[in-house]
């Protein structure tokens, strides 16, 4: 059951984002006259994707579990290596708040001669917020976190803090990283959608009568997902009611597809969405989802 698991939040989260990408940023109503409902991978949309295709949300989500797989104790400068080199391969996508940490990351590492440290890391996130007038609010820590919960389990909050922190100095994004963390690795270690009560207890996310915009603010992004999980019951009905909401669709689809697929597993993640990933990404979701599970044992 834990592996299902977890190779479904892995999967799931790409998952979410290759089906909401092309709809990113249209509007509920748009989607509903376009397409009446998004349930396949489609292509297009504003970044020209091929059907299947991931954007920023899983690259970066990707350099966060590469980093933690080298240096699992304290991973931040190697996760920090990781999102610099995709910076410089330049991203057809990325979020402002990302780009300013990661520019001043690189800015310091350059005067001191070494690569940016947790600390070096730290101050580049409150350079950022510092200049930024509130964008450390938005959701880019959040989308790239579902690897923390899925390999740390239960241990995870400090790493998930540390890293959210990288590039968005901010209490209400590190909460909501923690949060949701919290939620992948309990459901990874089996527990049923009746915990999400339990996490979100005494937090401002308790309830289900809560409304969310599909926007980039982080506690909207996660409130869409918590909603789109508490009011449905498979795997595909969750992505596809976050997807659909129109917005930041990709995100917010990324994010409701890795705890959908930490709740429902692999295994109830439609094949024919799989099939579509490319397969380069299927194969590092798969090793890295595989030394998960080997350290989840």
């Amino acid at each position: 059951m834990k592996r299902d698991k977890i190779f479904g939040a892995l999967f799931g989260a790409a998952i979410g984002d290759a089906l909401g990408a092309p709809v990113a940023f249209l509007s509920k109503d748009e989607i509903k006259k376009k397409y009446g409902k998004v349930t396949t991978m489609l292509g297009g949309g504003r970044l020209h994707l091929e059907p299947g295709e991931i954007t920023d949300d899983t690259q970066i989500a990707l350099c966060v579990a590469e980093g933690i797989v080298i240096a699992p104790d304290n991973p931040v400068a190697e996760v920090g290596v990781r999102l610099i080199e995709w910076y410089n391969d330049h991203p057809a996508d990325i979020g402002r708040i990302c780009a300013y940490s990661i520019r001043n990351a690189l800015r310091n590492s350059r005067k001191s001669g070494k690569i940016p440290n947790t600390n070096a890391w730290f101050e580049a996130a409150r350079e950022a917020a510092g200049s930024t007038e509130g964008l450390s609010c938005g959701n880019g820590a959040l989308k790239r976190t579902v690897y923390t919960g899925v390999f740390y389990g239960n241990q995870h909050e400090t790493i998930t803090a540390n890293i959210a922190q990288m590039t968005h100095w901010n209490t209400e994004s590190t909460e909501a990283c923690i949060l949701y963390s919290r939620l992948i690795a309990r459901f990874t270690e089996g527990a049923a959608s009746e915990v999400i009560a339990e996490v979100l207890r005494d937090t401002g996310y308790s309830g289900s009568d809560k409304l969310y915009q599909p926007t980039n603010y982080v506690v909207d992004s996660l409130g869409c997902a918590l909603n789109s999980l508490r009011a449905t019951d498979s795997f595909e009905t969750a992505v596809v009611a976050a997807v659909n909401l129109g917005g930041n669709a990709n995100t917010i689809g990324a994010i409701t597809g890795g705890l959908a697929g930490a709740l429902y597993g692999y295994s109830a993640i439609p094949k024919k969405w799989l099939e579509q990933l490319p397969e380069s990404v299927s194969k590092q979701l798969n090793r890295l989802a595989e030394i998960a599970c080997k350290r989840r044992d």
